[in-house]
């Protein structure tokens, strides 16, 4: 027996659905992780995301040459851009550094994440770029410090990446707490 259309609806839905799922509960997830984690060959993705952002059920934005996908709507422009650096490792790592250590200078910035001053300073551009720290210059050297509210990043950090807020949430709870009575 044949499917009725409303089945076939059902079926053609059913990978878009888990993926707006995926992308409600991974907001700021970027393209390679979406592949990585669906079953979707790389040009189904690609159509799915597009029937989606259609839809108005998501939308992309393109930061550091990756685009993050996000539910349409629910975030501001600030936590995009929190989300979309939470994604990605040593932007990360970088920025909850300089929330840990305000004031630390590419160098020891480097040592601290375990890559190259020239790795630090390209992902530093862009953090500045985006708005979320900003340096001083003290000489030769730049002291980098935090931009935005402490209490979107731990608020996004605890809900969206629970296992990341156990991990730094000792390091950075007294570091938040400091911030928020300046």
């Amino acid at each position: 027996m044949a499917p009725t259309e409303s089945e076939n609806e059902e079926a053609t839905d059913s990978p878009r659905e888990s993926l707006l799922e995926y992308i409600q509960d991974h907001p700021g997830v970027y393209f390679s992780d979406l592949l990585r984690e669906t079953d979707l060959a790389r040009g189904q993705l690609s159509y799915h995301l597009r029937v989606l952002q259609e839809d108005d059920q998501i939308l992309s934005v393109s930061r550091g040459g990756h685009k993050h996908f996000f539910p349409f709507n629910e975030f501001s422009q600030p936590a995009q851009v929190v989300l979309s650096v939470l994604t990605l490792d040593t932007p990360r790592e970088i920025l909850l550094l300089i929330y840990e250590e305000p004031g630390a200078t590419r160098g020891h910035i480097a040592g601290a994440v375990g890559t190259t001053r020239q790795n630090v300073a390209w992902h530093l551009d862009r953090l500045v770029d985006a708005g979320l720290v900003h340096a001083d210059k003290d000489g030769r050297a730049y002291h980098y410090y935090p931009d935005v509210d402490p209490e979107l990043v731990r608020r996004l950090l605890e809900t969206y990446h629970p296992s990341l807020w156990r991990t730094w949430s000792e390091r950075l709870a007294d570091t938040f707490d400091r911030m928020g009575t300046n």
